[in-house]
């Protein structure tokens, strides 16, 4: 089913006031229809609605965003569409905004290192840092272990990339959310941006 076929029964099932179901036709007639109206309800993509989103002022985004849940919950309720383009990104976000403040050291109890510098970009002061941490003193059957399992192949660094269907688009909402979450003032997760 067509977004525009779909959104003619949202009209007649939605129960909102007057004025409300006159702000979401305008809105969508002006907003969304041009990008998703032609697109079938399964086929509309993350990134086609970020981009519009982005291109629009903020409460603009919002209310058209907030419609395009309201059209995505009443198709899913309806059962005649079984994506919800917003579903993974609000999943996302939560995630992510839950891993960065559990990230956060909350006493000196606590050893912050990177994995990437613990693995590859500064290996022997990282190691050295955990070693002292844990007031353990060098001991080759520690250091044999550190040199043979603590290595970039087992990191699996940009493992994602091959277990994505589009990882170009699914990188572009990743930096997105991300930096949408660094302007909320959350500390950034990596040491990369």
């Amino acid at each position: 089913m067509l977004v525009n076929e779909w959104v003619e029964t949202v009209w007649n099932v939605v129960q909102v006031r007057p004025k409300t179901l006159h702000d979401y036709k305008r809105l969508y007639k002006r907003h969304l229809m041009p990008v998703i109206g032609s697109m079938s309800l399964d086929e509309v993509d993350v990134v086609i609605l970020q981009r519009k989103l982005l291109s629009l002022p903020p409460q603009t985004a919002r209310h058209c965003l907030m419609l395009v849940k309201t059209i995505y919950r009443e198709a899913k309720l309806f059962k005649v569409c079984s994506n919800n383009p917003t579903e993974g990104l609000r999943w996302w976000r939560s995630r992510l905004r839950m891993i960065i403040n559990q990230c956060q050291p909350k006493d000196s109890r606590l050893l912050h290192i990177w994995v990437e510098d613990l693995v590859e970009d500064n290996r022997d002061e990282s190691f050295q840092k955990v070693m002292d941490f844990l007031c353990l003193q060098s001991e080759n059957r520690i250091n044999r272990y550190f040199l043979e399992k603590v290595t970039p192949d087992r990191l699996h660094r940009n493992r994602w990339v091959n277990e994505v269907k589009d990882s170009i688009k699914f990188n572009m909402q990743y930096e997105k959310i991300f930096y949408e979450l660094i302007k909320k003032g959350l500390p950034s997760p990596t040491k990369k941006f």
